[in-house]
């Protein structure tokens, strides 16, 4: 059986905004798709930048301002999305 993305520590990009007001980043991504590069070099430095991804074995760390604020963390005890127990 296959890791999931999130049980691996992959970056998972939030797919859709609520209501209010998006940030700059998260407007002109849209149009032009002009941050596509500093999205990979996200991923590869451990930012959950513009959505969710597992810290330190159980922290779920997540950022829904594309960077511009401090990323939260909750601690999990499963997985939210393969249901697997984490250390």
């Amino acid at each position: 059986m296959n890791e999931c993305r999130f049980c691996s520590g992959k970056h998972i990009k939030s797919e859709c905004c609520g209501d209010g007001i998006k940030t700059m980043r998260t407007m002109l991504e849209g149009l032009l798709s002009v941050f596509e590069m500093d999205r990979e070099e996200e991923k590869e430095t451990g930012h959950a930048c513009g959505g969710i991804m597992l810290k330190d074995g159980n922290k779920l760390a997540f950022d829904n301002s594309s960077g511009e604020y401090a990323e939260m963390f909750i601690e999990i005890s499963y997985c939210p999305l393969c249901g697997k127990k984490l250390v």
